[in-house]
């Protein structure tokens, strides 16, 4: 089955609305109803003081879930405009559809003090369980501040591929496109990366520095259900 491999330049709703399914056809079972209990009837303490402030009862389960849908289209549609992002595709070529993408982001070296700003200013929206948020999220934005230091660094952000068009070599082609961008800078290149998705960054030339391993069972989840980060990075200085 051919593939074409483009960078998406359409910054559009309906590119944004393509890559939020293809990153939630993904989704680790079970772990969207822990880290998201506000948009699955269980509300949050930022939730519980809303009601207080404004005296009035939380939006409907339905309404707070279209407003997520509505911000992750607005944050992905600027993310796509940033110069610093770039949205790498994979179209198959027989429907004309993307069936895969990477998010590689450029960032400029940090101080101490950016790094802290990162970590203080870190998106927590109402519905989101931030204990948790902080032990998955949180945890991984410290140990980068220690790993990456400052230096300047291409980030691998996401990469999604849908099921049935896996073990076709997508993947890799997304992942050598950032690489070859940061060995042209001549900067480090870097990714989390979760179990699934570990031995394709290895044979890419990748390393695991650190990893983040969250019990899930603390959290509510189901005992031995863990989330896992691989903090991986790859010296691609030019030669």
């Amino acid at each position: 089955m051919p593939y074409s491999f483009t960078v998406i330049t359409d910054f559009d709703e309906a590119t944004a609305q393509t890559i939020l399914a293809i990153e939630r056809s993904t989704a680790t079972p079970g772990l969207g109803r822990l880290l998201w209990p506000g948009l699955h009837g269980i509300k949050t303490p930022a939730m519980v003081i809303e009601e207080e402030k404004t005296g009035s009862a939380s939006s409907s389960q339905e309404s707070l879930k279209q407003g997520a849908d509505d911000r992750e289209v607005r944050d992905t549609i600027d993310n796509m405009k940033n110069p610093n992002n770039s949205y790498i595709a994979m179209i198959d070529d027989t429907t004309n559809e993307i069936v895969g993408y990477a998010w590689w982001q450029f960032n400029e070296s940090h101080s101490p003090l950016q790094w802290l700003t990162k970590y203080n200013t870190r998106s927590r929206p109402k519905e989101i369980n931030v204990p948790l948020a902080d032990a998955i999220g949180g945890v991984r934005t410290l140990k980068r501040a220690i790993i990456i230091g400052q230096r300047p660094w291409y980030h691998l952000r996401e990469l999604y591929v849908l099921s049935d068009h896996r073990e076709k070599g997508l993947g890799t082609r997304l992942v050598d496109w950032g690489l070859d961008e940061a060995r042209r800078r001549g900067i480090l290149a870097y990714v989390d990366a979760m179990p699934k998705a570990f031995n394709l960054y290895v044979r890419c030339g990748f390393t695991e520095i650190d990893r983040v391993t969250v019990d899930l069972e603390l959290f509510g989840g189901e005992r031995g259900q863990e989330s896992v980060f691989s903090i991986m990075t790859t010296e691609t200085t030019s030669s």
